[in-house]
């Protein structure tokens, strides 16, 4: 998260998101749960009751000690997450070996973070202006679709240097922006006729029916979690 806010304290939310989330198995209370605070530079690290043998208030203490807080003040926040769940995988799976090489400088870390932007990047670009073209063009013209996706083609190409595979690209996104032209044209057109929202992926509402919806924060949608059992096991820290 941002920042806790005025009226909330760490140990505090923590245990609040991990009781209305229900993390963990329902009869084991085997979950962990990793609260960041990046604006108020406050971590924590808080265990479930089925799990406090494992991983004690001082083993969490040194991961957060010696693997986190190192990590995020080099600015390495990604390194030092996953060093953190390998180190409380290995605690609980009792094979302890603390790993804080997420604190030190890696152009690896920097590399592999300017690989996911540039995927990211693409395959948004790809997807993301074809679909658009299509929602604005619906029942009008399947060309329009194909029109955007061209243009999205060689703007990607454009944007990374790619001139040799600009015409290709630009195939490829052309005839995708035609195929999400057709879908979202023929839901929309089927579901109008019986007096229906289209699909949320055809311009149509992500939560239909036009009412609000209730409940615990972050358990709907019929998720795997079913714990919750947390007694303030675990530790905290800043960077």
């Amino acid at each position: 998260i941002s920042t806790l806010g005025n009226d909330e304290y760490l140990e505090g939310y923590a245990i609040k998101v991990a009781r209305e989330w229900g993390i963990g198995e329902e009869t084991k209370d085997n979950g962990v749960l990793l609260l960041i605070a990046k604006d108020d530079r406050q971590l924590r690290i808080e265990v479930g009751r089925g799990l406090e043998g494992d991983l004690t208030d001082a083993e969490a203490g040194r991961i957060v000690r010696n693997t986190l807080a190192p990590a995020f003040r080099a600015g390495n926040y990604v390194a030092g997450i996953e060093a953190a769940v390998r180190n409380v995988t290995a605690q609980v799976e009792d094979t302890p070996e603390l790993d804080t090489s997420a604190g030190q400088p890696d152009s690896s870390n920097s590399t592999s973070f300017l690989a996911d932007v540039f995927t990211w990047v693409f395959f948004s670009l790809i997807w993301i202006f074809p679909w658009l073209g299509s929602l604005f063009a619906r029942t009008k013209s399947w060309w329009a679709g194909g029109v955007v996706g061209l243009l999205a083609g060689l703007l990607v190409a454009f944007v990374f240097g790619w001139a040799i595979w600009a015409l290709g690209l630009a195939l490829v996104t052309s005839l995708l922006g035609l195929f999400l032209d057709k879908a979202v044209s023929e839901n929309y057109t089927e579901r109008k006729k019986h007096g229906e929202d289209p699909s949320w992926w055809a311009g149509g509402t992500i939560f239909p029916g036009g009412g609000s919806s209730s409940g615990t924060w972050g358990r709907g949608g019929g998720g795997g979690f079913g714990g919750g059992g947390f007694s303030g096991g675990g530790s905290s820290g800043s960077w």
